[in-house]
This record gives C-alpha cells, sequence and structure tokens, in this order.
C-alpha cells in the first residue's frame, strides 16, 4: 500500500516513466524486428528464386544389392551432417529416387524456402561437401562412388554474402537509442528522487531502513516500467505485422523487454537508494543549484577514453568490420564509435555552458541588461538540472544529422557501386539474341558485352569488359554521373584493317587455285557491334575453281577480317607434300551486282597459325609451303593497328602504363599479347568487379583475337538500359525463356541494406521524441523547485509575464545550445564516420574508393524543424504554467 500511495503521489513522473519504458520498448524491439524481418524476407525470396539443379544438392550413387539398408543408411549420414552443420530442424526435405538409367539411387536435398532463415545459410553453403565425404567414406552407400551435383551450397553462400553488410550497420540505430534511453531513465530516476526527498527523509526518521525505501522503489519501478515496457512490446509487433515485416521469434521481442525493466529498476533504484544512505549522513539533499559537473572527472575521462579508443579502432579498418581469417566481423570497439563520439560532444558542449553562461554574465552585468544578467547566472547555477535534457537533445540531434547524411550517402555509394559492376541497368546472360532484348518493352537499349577474366605475368586477375562503343553510349549505366558514357565511346573509337561488305551483300564468291591440298575456305566476318561470323566457302572439285560462301541476308553491314583455309595434303601420312594456293578473285554478291574484294596489298599469314611444316604468304591473298599434316592457314591484312582500351586506375598503375603509350597487352584473353593504345584511365571500369579493368570495343576485341590466331570471343550477355528495371527484368524473362536478368537494383541485398537507413530515421526521431520527454520532465521539476523564487521576485514587484518570459528564456537557451552541439556533434561524427559506416554496407565495394558525404537536406531540416516546434511547444507551456503560478502562488502555500 505504501508503494501505491508514493506512486499516486507522484503519478506525472511516474506517468512519463512509463511512457519512456513503452518508448524504448517499441523502438528496441521494432528496430531489431524490422531488419531481422527484411534479412529474413530477402533469404527466403532468394531461396525461392532458385529453381532446378541451383534449388537443390544431389547425390548419385549405383544402387546396391540391399538397397533398403542402402537408403536407409544414406538418409542417416545426411541427416547426421546436417543437424552437425545446422542444428535440429534444418528447413531442408530429403527425399530419395532411382536415376534415369535405372541404375543409380539419386537422394536430393531441397529448402524449404519459406522456412530458411539467415541463420541457415552457413549450413547451407558447406553442408554439400561434408555430405558428399561422409557418403563416399560409407561402405554400405559409397562403396561405388559417389556424384555431387546441385548447386544449392553455391547459391546460399552468395546469398550470405550479400546480406553480410547488415551486420556492420545493424547495431548503429540500436546502440544510439540505447544510449539516449540510459539518459533519459536516469534523468526520470533523479527527478524523481529529488520531489521524494522529504518523504524519503521522513521514512527514515520512522524507522526505515535504507534497504527498504530501495525495495519498495524497486517493486514500484518494476510495475510501472514492466507495463510500459509489455505495451510497448505489443505495439512493436503489431506496427511490424502491419508494414508486413512479422516477428516470428518470441524471445528477442521477450529480451529488449525484461533489458528496458532491468535497465529502469537499476537507475531509478540505484538513485533512491543511495539518496536514503545519505539522508542521515549530511541531511536532506542540496537544492542550491550551484555550478557543478555532471559526473565525476574521472567517469568524464573514462567517456572520451573509450570513445577514442573506438575511433581509432573504427578508422584503422575504415568501417565497424575488421579483417579475420574467414573475411571479416563486426569489431565490438568499432561499432560504438558513433554513439561514444556524439556523447563526448555533448558532454563537452554541457562543459562549456556554465563557462559561456559565466561570460555572458559578466557583459552584461557591465551595462543595464538584468534580463540577459539573470538568464545567464541561473543557467550556469542549474547546470547540474538542466545536465541531462541538454545530452539528450544534443546526442538525439546528433543522430538525427547522422540519419541525414547516412542515407544519401550510403544509397549514393551504394547505387553507383552496384551500377559500376553491373555495367547497365540490366545485364541479361542465357542468351545473345540481342533484337529480341531490345524488343521487350520498358528496354531502352541492348548491346552484347563480354565480360571476361584474364591474368597478369604476377597471376593477379584483371577483368575485361568488351562492348561495343555505340552500345555503352546507348546501353551503358552512368553511374550516377560517375562514368561519361560518350567519353568513353569516343575513347574506344577504334578502325581495325577489315574490309568492309555491303549491307545488302547475301554472298562471297573466290575463284581459288592450289596444288598439294585442297583449300576449304572460310570467312571470318564481324559486324558493328563485335558479333563473329563463320561464312564457309563451298569446297572446290577441281583446282581452279569458284567457290560460293552464303551470308546470313540479315542486311546486317560486316566486315571481312580474315580468311581460312584448311589444308589436307594429298600423300603418305607425315610425308612432305609441296602445297600452293591463291585466290585470284573475291567479291561480295548482293543487291543487283557484285562488289571486288581482292586486296591491292599482299595478306600475310596470322602470327597464330600453327604450321606442321611450313608455310608462308603468297602474292596478294596466297601461300605457299610444305606440310606434312593437316593445316590450318589463317591469312590476313598485313597492316595492324592499335587497339584503344581504357584501363582502370589500379590496372595501369600496376602495369606503369600511361595516357597514350602503346604496350603490347598480355592479360589471357586474346592468345599471346596484342598491341593496344591507352586512351583514358579512370578509376574503375564499368563491367568490372575488382579494381582492376580492362574496356575494350568488342568488335576491336573480336579482330585482335582472330587477327592472333584465336576463336572469335563469345559474348557472356547483353546490357540493356531501362527506367523500370524491376518491371522490365520480369518482361524479359518471360520473352526469353531460360534467360537470367540481374542488376543493381535486382539483388537481394538491396532491399535488406536498404532497411538500415529507414531503422536509423526511426530510432532518431524516437530518441528526439525521448529528448522531448526529459526536457519536459526538468521543466515540472523546476515548477516545484523554484516555487519559492517565484513569490520572492513578485514581492519584488516583478510582473507575472516578464517572470515567466525569463524562465522560458532560460530553458529556451538551455535547449537552443543542445540543438547547436547536436548540430555541431551531428556534423563531426558523420565526417569522420559515415562513409566508413556507408562503405561496409555495399556489396563488393572498390578498394580504396572514396565514399562522398551527402546530406539530406530537406529530411535533416524536416525533422530539425519538428524538434524545434516541439521545444517551443513545452517552452511556450512552461511559461503560462510560471506566469499562472506568480499570479496565484502565495508565500504560505510554498511554506507548507
Amino acid at each position: 500500500m505504501l508503494a501505491v500511495r508514493r506512486v499516486r503521489a507522484h503519478s506525472a513522473l511516474f506517468a512519463a516513466l512509463l511512457g519512456v519504458c513503452l518508448l524504448l520498448a517499441a523502438l528496441g524491439t521494432g528496430l531489431a524486428g524490422y531488419l531481422g524481418a527484411q534479412a529474413r524476407q530477402a533469404v527466403s525470396a532468394g531461396i525461392a528464386a532458385l529453381d532446378g539443379s541451383a534449388a537443390e544438392l544431389r547425390y548419385d550413387a549405383p544402387t546396391a544389392d540391399d538397397a533398403g539398408r542402402q537408403d536407409a543408411r544414406a538418409r542417416a549420414i545426411i541427416d547426421r551432417e546436417l543437424v552437425r552443420a545446422g542444428g535440429a530442424g534444418m528447413p531442408v526435405r530429403v527425399t530419395a529416387a532411382p536415376a534415369a538409367n535405372g541404375d543409380d539411387t539419386v537422394w536430393t536435398i531441397t529448402p524449404i524456402a519459406r522456412q530458411v532463415t539467415p541463420a541457415d545459410l552457413p549450413a547451407l553453403a558447406t553442408v554439400g561437401d561434408r555430405i558428399l565425404k561422409a557418403l563416399l567414406a560409407d561402405s554400405v552407400v559409397g562403396s561405388q562412388g559417389v556424384e555431387k551435383s546441385g548447386t544449392l551450397d553455391e547459391h546460399a553462400a552468395a546469398l550470405q554474402v550479400s546480406i553480410a553488410p547488415l551486420a556492420a550497420v545493424e547495431p548503429v540505430p540500436l546502440l544510439l537509442v540505447a544510449a539516449i534511453g540510459l539518459v533519459t531513465l536516469a534523468e526520470l530516476g533523479r527527478l524523481l528522487d529529488g520531489v521524494r526527498t522529504r518523504e524519503t527523509s521522513l521514512l527514515r526518521s520512522r524507522g526505515a531502513s535504507a534497504a527498504r525505501v530501495g525495495w519498495t522503489t524497486a517493486a514500484e519501478t518494476a510495475v510501472v516500467a514492466g507495463i510500459g515496457a509489455a505495451a510497448g512490446t505489443g505495439v512493436a509487433l503489431g506496427v511490424l505485422a502491419a508494414i508486413g515485416s512479422p516477428s516470428t521469434d518470441p524471445v528477442p521481442a521477450a529480451s529488449v523487454a525484461v533489458a528496458v525493466v532491468a535497465v529502469a529498476v537499476v537507475l531509478v533504484t540505484g538513485v533512491a537508494l543511495a539518496s536514503a544512505r545519505r539522508t542521515f549522513r549530511r541531511g536532506a539533499a542540496d537544492e542550491t543549484g550551484r555550478v557543478r559537473r555532471l559526473a565525476a572527472p574521472a567517469l568524464v575521462l573514462l567517456l572520451v577514453a573509450a570513445a577514442a579508443l573506438s575511433l581509432w579502432r573504427f578508422l584503422q579498418f575504415g568501417s565497424p568490420l575488421s579483417p579475420t581469417a574467414a573475411g571479416a566481423e563486426v569489431d565490438p570497439l568499432a561499432v560504438l564509435a558513433p554513439a561514444l563520439c556524439l556523447a563526448v560532444v555533448a558532454v563537452a558542449g554541457l562543459a562549456l555552458v556554465p563557462v559561456v553562461a559565466a561570460g555572458v554574465e559578466r557583459v552584461a552585468a557591465r551595462g543595464d541588461g538584468i534580463r540577459a544578467t539573470t538568464v545567464a547566472r541561473e543557467v550556469s547555477r542549474r547546470v547540474r538540472m538542466i545536465a541531462s535534457p541538454f545530452v539528450v537533445i544534443a546526442l538525439a540531434g546528433g543522430g538525427l544529422v547522422l540519419a541525414a547524411t547516412y542515407q544519401p550517402t550510403w544509397e549514393t555509394a551504394s547505387t553507383r557501386t552496384a551500377e559500376l559492376h553491373a555495367g547497365a541497368d540490366l545485364v541479361v546472360t542465357g542468351t545473345t539474341d540481342v533484337a529480341t532484348v531490345a524488343a521487350v518493352p520498358g528496354v531502352g537499349a541492348a548491346a552484347p558485352v563480354a565480360s571476361l577474366s584474364g591474368a597478369l605475368q604476377d597471376e593477379s586477375t584483371v577483368h575485361v569488359t568488351a562492348v561495343p562503343a555505340a552500345g555503352l553510349v546507348a546501353a551503358g549505366t552512368t553511374a550516377l554521373g560517375t562514368v561519361d558514357t560518350a567519353r568513353l565511346a569516343k575513347d574506344l573509337a577504334a578502325e581495325p584493317v577489315v574490309v568492309p561488305l555491303p549491307a545488302t551483300a547475301t554472298a562471297l564468291t573466290a575463284t581459288v587455285a592450289w596444288t598439294g591440298a585442297v583449300p576449304v575456305l572460310t570467312a571470318q566476318l564481324v559486324d558493328a557491334s563485335g558479333f563473329v561470323t563463320e561464312a564457309a566457302f563451298s569446297i572446290p572439285a577441281s583446282s581452279p575453281a569458284v567457290v560460293t560462301a552464303r551470308l546470313p541476308g540479315d542486311g546486317v553491314a560486316r566486315a571481312l577480317v580474315a580468311l581460312d583455309a584448311q589444308l589436307q595434303p594429298v600423300g603418305q601420312p607425315f610425308e612432305s607434300v609441296d602445297v600452293v594456293g591463291a585466290v585470284s578473285a573475291l567479291a561480295a554478291e548482293g543487291g543487283g551486282g557484285a562488289t571486288d574484294l581482292l586486296p591491292a596489298s599482299p595478306w600475310t599469314l596470322s602470327p597464330g597459325t600453327t604450321v606442321n611444316g611450313q608455310a608462308t604468304a603468297s602474292g596478294p591473298l596466297g601461300y605457299t609451303g610444305q606440310l606434312f599434316s593437316a593445316t590450318g592457314l589463317r591469312l590476313q591484312p598485313a597492316d595492324a593497328t592499335a587497339v584503344p582500351v581504357v584501363l582502370s586506375r589500379a590496372f595501369a598503375r600496376a602495369i606503369s602504363a600511361h595516357v597514350g603509350e602503346t604496350p603490347n597487352l598480355d592479360v589471357g584473353v586474346v592468345p599471346g599479347s596484342f598491341p593496344a593504345k591507352v586512351t583514358a584511365i579512370v578509376d574503375q571500369v564499368p563491367g568490372s568487379p575488382g579494381n582492376r579493368g580492362l574496356l575494350v570495343d568488342l568488335r576491336a576485341l573480336q579482330v585482335a583475337t582472330l587477327r592472333a590466331g584465336g576463336a572469335a570471343v563469345a559474348p557472356t550477355g547483353i546490357w540493356a538500359s531501362s527506367a523500370d528495371p524491376v518491371a522490365t527484368a520480369s518482361r524479359i524473362r518471360a520473352a526469353v525463356p531460360g534467360s537470367t536478368v540481374a542488376g543493381p537494383r535486382l539483388g537481394t541485398s538491396v532491399e535488406v541494406l536498404a532497411s538500415v537507413p529507414r531503422a536509423l530515421w526511426a530510432g532518431m526521431i524516437g530518441g528526439a521524441v525521448l529528448a522531448l520527454v526529459a526536457l519536459g520532465a526538468v521543466a515540472g521539476e523546476l515548477l516545484r523547485m523554484r516555487a519559492d523564487e517565484v513569490v520572492v521576485l513578485r514581492a519584488l514587484g516583478m510582473p507575472p509575464r516578464r517572470l515567466a518570459g525569463m524562465r522560458r528564456l532560460e530553458l529556451g537557451v538551455v535547449a537552443g545550445a543542445a540543438v547547436v552541439v547536436a548540430l555541431v556533434g551531428g556534423a563531426a561524427t558523420s565526417f569522420l564516420l559515415v562513409p566508413g559506416l556507408a562503405r561496409a554496407a555495399i556489396l563488393d565495394p572498390f578498394a580504396g574508393a572514396a565514399v562522398p558525404l551527402h546530406v539530406d537536406a530537406l529530411g535533416l531540416g524536416l525533422s530539425l524543424a519538428g524538434v524545434i516546434v516541439a521545444i517551443a511547444a513545452i517552452l511556450a507551456g512552461y511559461g503560462a504554467r510560471v506566469r499562472r503560478q506568480a499570479a496565484t502562488l502565495t508565500a504560505a502555500e510554498v511554506t507548507r
């Protein structure tokens, strides 16, 4: 009953405590639940999108004589390895069925997509090989061998990588909310103790022990905080369900609620217990309000040291992630840096308040500024009272600045990086039918692309992106203005030595004569997009003969790159045979006439030609030599031009290349080396997965490859531009069965990582509400503490309106100073940490790439305006109550 009466006597403060606990539980449960639900949904969607062999692991073994025993043994092994990898209840199905050949048994593991969570991905990524080894080691199942197929493990590993950056930034909003909540709860505990000082003294004088006071306070705090935490948890779970992100695990929500109640009880009870123990040692609490520090110097130094250590760790790694043997993991010190840095700035700003106030007081005292003098004096005297709302406002405001900088910084850097990696809005693989993709509604332009991996002599990887120069402009991405596609297209413009054919050509005719071996001719043709066409001539029956090669006749202009002659010597095996061949006439037929293609200057043999004997070029278009066996000769124009290339800065640095130089590049893409001309060096090459990249025109690369004696480069996919990539991707999949469509806006990690800025905004807005609660609570306490001053000042003739204005100005100065400190602290913290936080949340960032800081000015302006308006409303209410107090309060009421 005592506790109930004590709660009723101070219902306003306990209502504030209940509201703070409600808000803290709601924010903690909501933020953690929302981020967790986004990760779960992304994983489930990623697994559900897999089909065929990508969605399963298959183990094929010859069926044993005792098939039942073999099946039972295999299932037991699979179940055992699944439990070892991911624990009991792995969300998979295991089935067995006869193989198509009828002689084998196939055990298939398929995931249950809707039940797969991020915690299951490590097991799915590693269990495949473990099961294979276990099956092979078993004499019943693997005595005749076991074959593994399916790529579920590879896709699970890729999905795990795509959501891994979430762990680096997920704690930030939770830690900031926790810091603001701790200060707010501590302030409420202090205020509650302040209004109960006389009650505590009375209870102690009547024999109540300090422990009893503490237990009573703990019980009433636990009940009030428990009600608030339970209500907040329920609200958060309801909101999560309403927005489609329901929480499936009750443990985190319950843990948050218990933590909120425990912290509230510890803070409030701790203050009450300390006050009760001091009551008879040094009398009632001192309410003079002279200038004091918020905390002991040791605690302040500890905070500064912790912030410095955390900041050092963050800057050492460049993000909250520290490198490990397995990759990277969240560093527990570095991840605290944002909250600790904001706290240090807030405490430093608080320390300056009495110094600045004292200076203002001295300056104002020289003149007749009694109002400024009085306000400055009161602010400097009551630093302990205004410390908590000052720090909370500074933390919350700094958090809003952090949110306003993190969101655009991450969005810009992440989008730019993803678009640079992709090279285009959409990347279509599984088809090279550019015309079909270009005809899909929503596709602006399409171009073939060859994404190739090469290597330098030190075996370091170089990525080669080959795309038509015109296609780069039409279908390539500018990566938010980072890539000047028009400029790059000019840099890649090439005029290789080829023989152009009319677009109307439908056939090639040649007159060929030979001795020693029948030449089977094939024309190597290339079009402007870089597609290579092989036109095979008819086989000559005698020498000389006129042979013909049919062309596609699709109206596409092509050019002759080389002429292949496949020779089979007539004679005994490994016997030297003299061979001679010459093309005396070569023409393109079509369009109502013939176009002479016979070269005016002699062609030469490709340096990549391997001759089983010896051969040389002869005449304008011919050959001569001695052969031992079948040989292929490639005749091509003698003149060669350097291939224009654009290098990434890291690649250029690795080979010490500069713009204008003409190195012979040997990267393993073209047989041997090819003459290149460095026309530009850029930070990153579009379409490259890493820092070392090379960009080249696809047609020029094809010509260089053919001239080196290699086979034509097969395009690996199609770049497509689109204003609505998500919808267009669905149309492409429907129009081109079997195709795979990827893009910077289509990955599962996009929505997951985009949830962090939203969570940060929500947390900081909640923190601002907590700061306003703290400010309102302090305003109420100031009304009680300074009631006697009201009587004195009224007795001296100060009007109620002026008195209310001075009190309002005092609190307004404190709130205004806190907002200024918030802006300074938020700006400094954002400058130091936001680029690193953003980089940690980028999938496959380019090493060393700068992450420029951006600010959402509109969002920041609106949020700060909302906070300032709310502060003004609190100040207006506070002033109105002071004015009413001044008009009605009497000395008798104060002394009562």
